[in-house]
């Protein structure tokens, strides 16, 4: 390496005088030199070889005498540059002070007043650079040196110059080609990150806003990742805001700093004066500013021994200027981190370690859907791949984030597996990886393993149950390194798939869909399983959505809304699903019978709907669903089909649904005041301990406390239990309707509450829909005349057969209105003259 200093001295001659080399030079050398001519001390930075064989030296020179132009009294100026044995380099002042990267050393932020100074001295650099037309495209605490009282900011136009000069010969070239890279990962903004060309000011406003939320908070968001992934967090990850971590920021500057963070540039500050602007009206009033740690000392006047020397980087890494650091401050500095590190490591665990050192209980249980992914073991022959060993945690996580099988947060996974021994040259064992999931109270543990070659990549996973370590899973894939998206989305498919609990025979259809789609809806299934009906439906909806030929989101999206009556969005799946049948097995196709009726879209009549649900009983009868299907068709139609023991039916079905599987809550909702109702109080204490491990909302206790306080006579019990007032109101007030029309259970209560339901309709047609419900009620009560009353309330329209429908209807059952029933008979008569439909399903 003595040779490129002597080749540069050669060159240099009689101008300036080589010094000391200062270190971390990077993709390049930096000397401290003296200029002959003025007697001063200077930097010369000289581009490495290995970088400058690929650029076009003169061109690189053009552009630096361009940022030479640049003379303001917050930027530090380039002097000269030229090109020595084709070796580009430039000299710029050895500036004495410290580094704004020195300053934040300890990690605890600036005080506001110190950091509005900075910020509006960087501020002006800027604004000058920039109606200069030159943008820095690095801007960070490292570019940011202090001196005198002020800021100013060094290598503005460096990273432009290597660029240009990268691409110079090559049309079409970019910057990777020659193996360096515009910007610093920490600050670089969104567009710089996905390689944007045409990348403006507003991309020096980003990397200003990462400063400054790092002076005031302590760290830069997305502080704590990988390379890769802190790149993508760049792109695509919204920051926490700066006010949560401190809370004392004042609003304006904390508003500025998330507005310059903003991913658009449209949405970022549009000029520095802007910025400027906004730094003025922040009131400082009662600041004070922190004392300099380091003073501004020049490095020739530190005795040795007493202070050690900090180097400051710059765009690729190498140093420009040095400045004093006391070696006790490193050692405080070092310290703390050790002891964040450890509280970190203790507070990612979930305490779990401290519970178990200081006799703190028992371990909190495992949960079955999370799943902890450790770094990857890399066997490649392929030094670039090595980036995949982290990497994968985040490609994963982002994949896997649904309801029944998430990836742990990479970074608490990250410091718990450091805490536990791992690091870049050593793995954590099949056992201590269980340990750490453990700990982590994950329910799942993935390991993987990334073998590759230059031009083919294999990454291969198992999935462990924690704390045992049985095999769940082993997936294998492969293809060339440019397809990894879909190798990890094959890899996302295939975990979900087969831990989903969904038939073997599902497998096949539920892998040939999107990644989107498939997380969509299996998110839809699980709480379908929890009784969470309306969201699984928008679960389902956003799956075939997703998916158009998503047959089995299809029928997913018809069984949920079939909860609450939705069926515009119930037909809509089923005719999805029709239109795929062929992408459904034998199992699922009797199923969408099930569902749909063997007449659809004509109506099936109800012997129809049992038969078909019987059949689906037969392919299925191990599963809980179909068991339910049956049931609940029984529960409603049973009585109308002549079923004398409709209700003992009804009930053994909902008992086997729940024997097969205690968490499908759906089995529940009837079962339980069913079986109070038939004075089988033992079962539904039964069904309601099961329920309570799986549903902790609200409004199903609430339910189940005044059905079963009014069963009991205690009208007290039953007040309080409706005396709730939110979002769950209305579903209570459901269910008291629900559960007098079932068994005649809290007439009085259901009357008050189906008249509240009127009273709180929000729109005509639904209070037209609660009044035919009122309807209902009033003829379950012995008042025919005032359920006539309400009926007549519920017609949409003159032409509204229904009406007059539900009327004969009443009167033959003999509960309604004879005369009523009389009048509405002579206003259908005119139809009976009509043709009767070919494909009538009347009998």
């Amino acid at each position: 390496m003595g040779e490129l200093r002597e080749r540069l001295q050669a060159r240099l001659s009689g101008s300036y005088t080589l010094g000391r080399e200062l270190t971390g030079g990077g993709m390049s050398r930096v000397f401290v030199a003296d200029d002959s001519s003025l007697g001063r001390a200077v930097v010369i930075k000289v581009l490495a070889p290995e970088l400058a064989a690929g650029l076009n030296a003169e061109r690189f020179k053009r552009e630096i005498m361009l940022a030479a132009q640049l003379q303001h009294p917050h930027i530090v100026p380039v002097l000269s540059a030229g090109v020595a044995d084709d070796l580009p380099y430039f000299v710029m002042p050895f500036v004495v002070g410290e580094s704004l990267r020195n300053r934040l050393l300890d990690e605890t932020g600036l005080p506001t007043i110190e950091t509005v100074s900075v910020l509006r001295d960087v501020a002006k650099a800027l604004s000058f650079a920039h109606t200069q037309g030159v943008v820095h495209r690095d801007i960070k605490p490292d570019n940011v040196l202090l001196a005198g009282g002020s800021a100013v900011v060094t290598d503005f136009g460096i990273a432009k110059a290597i660029s240009s000069a990268a691409m110079a010969d090559a049309p079409g070239g970019t910057l990777t080609q020659v193996g360096t890279s515009l910007g610093t990962p920490a600050y670089m903004s969104p567009e710089q990150a996905a390689g944007d060309p045409d990348a403006d000011a507003r991309s020096d406003f980003y990397s200003f806003g990462v400063m400054a939320y790092e002076m005031i908070a302590g760290k830069t968001p997305f502080h704590d990742r990988a390379t890769h992934a802190l790149i993508m967090a760049h792109i695509a990850e919204p920051p926490e805001p700066i006010e949560r971590l401190v809370p004392s920021v004042p609003s304006p500057l904390a508003h500025l700093v998330m507005r310059c963070l903003s991913k658009n540039p449209a949405d970022r500050p549009q000029s520095a004066r802007e910025i400027l602007e906004d730094l003025d009206d922040i009131d400082l009033s009662g600041q004070r500013v922190r004392p300099s740690s380091a003073g501004a000392v020049s490095t020739a006047q530190v005795p040795a021994g007493r202070v050690g020397t900090h180097a400051i980087a710059h765009p690729d890494g190498t140093v420009l200027i040095e400045a004093a650091v006391d070696p006790l401050k490193r050692r405080r500095v070092r310290k703390l981190s050790l002891v964040a590190a450890a509280a970190v490591a203790l507070i990612a665990i979930g305490g779990f370690a401290a519970s178990r050192m200081f006799g703190g209980g028992q371990a909190a249980a495992l949960d079955q859907h999370a799943m902890a992914v450790v770094p990857f073991r890399i066997a490649s022959a392929d030094p670039s791949h090595h980036y995949l060993r982290e990497g994968m945690l985040d490609l994963i996580a982002a994949k896997l984030s649904g309801d029944e099988l998430r990836a742990l947060e990479p970074r608490i996974v990250l410091d718990a597996w450091r805490s536990a021994g791992g690091t870049e040259t050593r793995d954590l064992s099949r056992d201590e990886t269980l340990r750490l999931a453990e700990q982590l109270q994950a329910g799942k543990a993935l390991l993987g393993d990334v073998v590759g070659t230059p031009d083919r990549l294999v990454l291969t996973v198992s999935l462990l149950g924690v704390p045992k370590g049985e095999q769940l899973s082993r997936i294998s894939v492969e293809g060339p390194p440019d397809s990894l998206g879909s190798l990890v989305n094959q890899i996302a498919t295939q975990l979900m798939t087969q831990t989903s609990g969904e038939a073997a025979a599902r497998l096949n259809t539920l892998s040939s869909t999107s990644l989107p789609a498939l997380r969509a809806y299996l998110d839809g299934q699980a709480k379908l399983r929890r009784g969470d009906a309306l969201n699984a439906a928008k679960d389902f909806d956003r799956a075939v959505t997703e998916d158009s030929t998503f047959a089995l989101a299809g029928l997913g999206l018809r069984l949920a809304t079939s909860w609450y009556g939705d069926g515009a969005l119930g037909d809509r799946g089923l005719q999805i699903a029709l239109r795929e049948r062929a992408r459904l097995s034998l199992r699922d196709q009797t199923l969408l019978t099930a569902l749909a009726g063997p007449r659809f879209p004509n109506s099936s009549t109800n012997q129809e709907m049992f038969n078909a649900r019987e059949e689906y009983l037969a392919f299925a009868p191990d599963n809980a669903e179909a068991w339910y299907l049956r049931a609940d068709h029984i529960f409603h139609f049973g009585a109308a089909m002549g079923m004398p023991d409709w209700e003992e039916r009804a009930l053994a079905g909902f008992r086997k649904s729940m024997e097969l599987d205690s968490l499908y809550l759906p089995g529940y909702t009837h079962a339980q005041p069913l079986a109070a109702s038939m004075g089988d109080m033992e079962f539904s204490d039964r069904a309601f301990r099961l329920r309570a491990r799986a549903d902790t909302t609200t409004l199903w206790r609430r339910q189940t406390d005044w059905y079963l306080a009014v069963r009991a006579g205690d009208s007290a019990a039953a007040s309080r239990a409706l005396d709730h007032i939110g979002p769950a109101r209305e579903g209570i007030l459901q269910a008291t309707v629900r559960h007098m029309q079932l068994d005649g259970t809290g007439a009085s209560y259901a009357l008050a509450a189906i008249q509240e339901m009127m009273r709180i309709a929000p729109t005509e047609p639904l209070r037209r829909g609660r009044a035919r419900y009122v309807h209902d009620v009033m003829l379950n009560m012995g008042r025919p005349a005032e359920a006539v009353r309400y009926l007549e309330m519920s017609r949409d329209s003159a032409g509204d057969f229904n009406v007059n429908i539900i009327k004969v209807r009443d009167a033959i059952l003999g509960e309604g209105d004879l005369e009523s029933g009389r009048e509405a008979a002579n206003a259908l008569a005119p139809l009976e003259a009509r043709p009767e439909p070919a494909d009538s399903t009347q009998r």
